[in-house]
């Protein structure tokens, strides 16, 4: 017997996929961490998007010389963990 709301409409049933592995759907696709610096057009390199470390040793944004406002010390360095499940926190 099917599931009903109060419409009396069939809710939609769903399924496990079988999938050997895991499907990426909502897109993170990261592009190597010197992109900016190796390929911005020469005459604006001192301004490109660059990861670089703070004095803590955490990876920071950096944008046009200065420290990014709007992501927190150490941010960068969890990008690279994505389908990493296994590494430690302080790894990723």
């Amino acid at each position: 017997m099917a599931l009903t709301v109060a419409a009396q409409k069939p809710i939609h049933q769903t399924h496990a996929v079988e999938v050997d592995g895991a499907v990426d759907a909502d897109g993170h696709i990261l592009e190597p961490p010197t992109l900016w610096e190796e390929y911005i057009d020469p005459k604006f390199r001192d301004r490109a998007l660059r990861f670089t470390i703070d004095e803590h040793g955490l990876e920071e944004l950096e944008i046009g010389g200065r420290r990014s406002t709007m992501s927190r010390n150490g941010f960068p360095s969890t990008l690279g963990a994505m389908g990493a499940p296994d590494l430690p926190a302080m790894q990723k």
